[in-house]
Parts: C-alpha cells; sequence; structure tokens
C-alpha cells in the first residue's frame, strides 16, 4: 500500500486536534439510547431507490434493505461497531445503502449490546438470527466493523458445529481486534498513537462486560479451521496492527482457509466510516467485487 492520501492526513490533523480518542471513550461509558428504526427511515431510502422492511427476531428489530429491482447479488449481514455498547451509528448506515444500491440484500440487526445481556446472550441472538436468515436464503455473507467484526468472527466460530444451516460464504471484516486485552508489548507501545481507541478504556469494558469470548487468540488450529474466505483491513494508525498480522498469518495456518491482511498506512480505526477518503471508497469497491463473487453460479 502506498502513503495515506491528502484528505486520510487532514483528517488525522484533525482528530489528534480534537482529541476524538476521549470523544469516543466518552460514548463507551455511557451511550445514549437510540431508536434504530426510527434513525433508519431518516435516512429517506425511497430517495435512495430502495425498499425496506422490519421485522423482529427474537424480540430485536432487524431492519432489511434492498434495491427496488434486485440483482441477486445475494444476502450481506451486516454487524455494527461500537464498542459492543453502543447502536449503529448514521454513517454505518449509510455504508450499508451503498451495498443494497449495489444489489445486495443488506440485513441490519440491531442486535442487544452487553448492557442489555451477557456475552452469551448476545452470541445466542446472533445464532438465532442468522438461522432465521439461512432458513430462507443460500447465499449470505458477513461484514463486521469494529465490534461488529468481532461479533461476525464469533459468530462464524459458532456456526461451525451447525450442519443444518447454510455457512456463511465469505466474511469481510475491518478493524478487527483478535485480542481485546491488548496484551502484546509491541499492542502496547502503539496505544498512544493510536487518534481513535483507548486501550485503557476498551480494556475497561472487556473487563466490565466480560467479553473475554470475542478474544480468539487462545484458540487452537482446530477451532480455526475450516473457516473459509476471510478479508482484514484494518488502518495503519491502530494500535492492534500487530495481532492482526500475527492473527491472520495463524488463521492462514487453518485447513480450508483462505486469509487475506491489509493494513492502509495512516489510517485510522473504523477508517471505512469516513467515505470522503480515497482509501474507503477504494475499499467500498473491492468489498462488491469480493462479496459478488459470492454468488452461486
Amino acid at each position: 500500500m502506498g502513503e495515506p492520501s491528502l484528505k486520510a492526513q487532514q483528517l488525522n490533523q484533525m482528530l489528534a486536534k480534537m482529541n476524538y480518542r476521549a470523544t469516543v471513550l466518552a460514548l463507551f461509558k455511557g451511550p445514549a439510547p437510540t431508536d434504530t428504526l426510527s434513525e433508519l427511515k431518516q435516512v429517506k431510502f425511497a430517495r435512495s431507490g430502495l425498499n425496506w422492511q422490519a421485522s423482529d427476531i427474537a424480540g430485536r428489530s432487524v431492519v432489511i434493505v434492498s434495491a427496488t429491482t434486485p440483482k441477486k447479488r445475494g444476502t450481506l449481514l451486516m454487524l455494527h461497531g461500537g464498542g459492543f455498547v453502543a447502536p449503529a451509528v448514521k454513517s454505518f448506515r449509510e455504508l450499508a445503502i451503498v451495498f443494497a444500491q449495489a444489489g445486495f440484500e443488506v440485513v441490519l440487526p440491531d442486535y442487544p449490546l452487553v448492557h442489555e445481556t451477557d456475552a452469551a446472550g448476545l452470541r445466542a441472538w446472533l445464532m438465532v438470527c442468522y438461522q432465521t436468515l439461512a432458513a430462507t436464503r443460500s447465499d449470505i455473507s458477513l461484514f463486521g466493523d469494529s465490534a461488529g467484526a468481532n461479533l461476525a468472527f464469533r459468530l462464524r466460530l459458532d456456526l461451525k458445529g451447525h450442519s443444518d444451516v447454510t455457512l456463511p460464504r465469505r466474511m469481510a471484516l475491518v478493524s478487527f481486534s483478535p485480542d481485546l486485552r491488548y496484551q502484546h508489548a509491541d499492542v502496547q507501545a502503539r496505544a498512544a498513537a493510536d487518534l481513535v481507541l483507548d486501550r485503557a478504556g476498551m480494556l475497561a469494558l472487556t473487563l466490565a462486560y466480560d467479553l473475554e469470548p470475542f478474544t480468539f487468540t487462545g484458540l487452537t488450529m482446530a477451532e480455526l479451521a475450516n473457516l473459509g474466505q476471510i478479508r482484514f483491513d484494518t488502518g495503519g494508525n491502530e494500535l492492534m496492527v500487530p495481532d492482526v498480522r500475527r492473527f491472520g498469518a495463524r488463521l492462514a495456518q487453518g485447513a480450508q482457509n483462505k486469509v487475506t491482511v491489509v493494513i492502509h498506512p495512516g489510517l485510522v480505526h473504523d477508517f471505512i466510516m469516513w467515505r470522503m477518503l480515497p482509501e474507503a471508497q477504494d475499499l467500498i469497491k473491492t468489498y462488491l467485487a469480493f462479496f459478488e463473487n459470492n454468488l452461486i453460479s
């Protein structure tokens, strides 16, 4: 990868000047309740040439967005970030519109947050959500951003023991963190320079809500095998870059795994949400091609 774009450099300067990391940490400490469905309506899907429908799966709202003229590019289950404690932000929902306009059926679950349930309850709900979708679909792919990336990977692991459902075809994970304890020395050494994530604050979340099930560095090779095609994209500024590289290399050794790890120089955590960046636009195009190849011939 080359040097970061001018817009990326300007974004980094702005985030540093405004101490954006403190803003994110405050959000994680006390997220305000959000009516996800009402906010989705505000995006005005009709103007975007899209249909949307809201349904209930095990007591939670799930919104499905699709083009009025489906292009049959399969179903994309999108899991948002937010430190496991915050609902989907507007930029994530707008990203879903991009995928829907490209012809994918996009599923946006308002999954339970960890102050509403525990890790086991969150995993169980995601499993029910996926099984409900898979009952009528055979071409599902997973997309996860930040905490949503960890949720998507855990869901894929949990599905390994379920031969009664169609498994995800592909998985794309942005700003994935294999170890929510951030314990390695090279990760800790990078923490002060991360413009978005606060290591101490994230570690406090891990301990407060017992997020250990969403840490993956202790898994055996047998557990990591047979997961299919997985792509990791991480900003070069992120403190977890060494962990992502280590984990990706180890995962690539697993049978039936095809793993791609891309570190984007100069970019920050969650960079795909900053869609004015040329790098974010390029990655979205890459993902459109990545998921389109998910189609069953």
